[in-house]
């Protein structure tokens, strides 16, 4: 009967520290789609084409990364709430990952390059 109480709470005590590191999330994913800029003429030359979706990554100790496009790239950093209300509109990563992090709730992300956009929705903070 010890036996199986002592199995009882580390089990128990595994449980709960899983659950604890799920909520002390240090890393975000969600996907972003292309959307050319409509100032640039060239940019579709006429054609129609579905939106391009890219994994994009928000950690807290690498950074962000969005596969295909250079960092560098990115302009600025918007961040809207669920109604379409600019939150916050961020110059440089560091400060935008910042702003994530402190955030809780779905909100519409946007970063702007020079000659289209990249957005997406996350959930953060649940």
């Amino acid at each position: 009967m010890k036996k199986l109480l002592q199995i009882l709470s580390i089990l128990t005590a595994l449980l709960c520290s899983v659950n604890c590191m799920a909520m002390t999330d240090s890393n975000y994913d969600l996907t972003v789609y292309v959307e050319e800029n409509p100032e640039n003429p060239d940019s579709n030359r006429g054609h129609r084409t579905p939106p391009v979706p890219l994994l994009c990554s928000i950690s807290v100790t690498d950074g962000l990364r969005i596969s295909g496009i250079d960092n560098s790239l990115i302009e600025s950093f918007e961040i809207r709430d669920g109604y379409g209300n600019t939150i916050a509109v961020l110059s440089d990563e560091a400060s935008f990952i910042d702003f994530v992090f402190s955030l809780q709730g779905e909100y519409r992300i946007i970063f702007y390059l020079n000659d289209r956009t990249l957005s997406g929705w996350i959930n953060v903070g649940k």
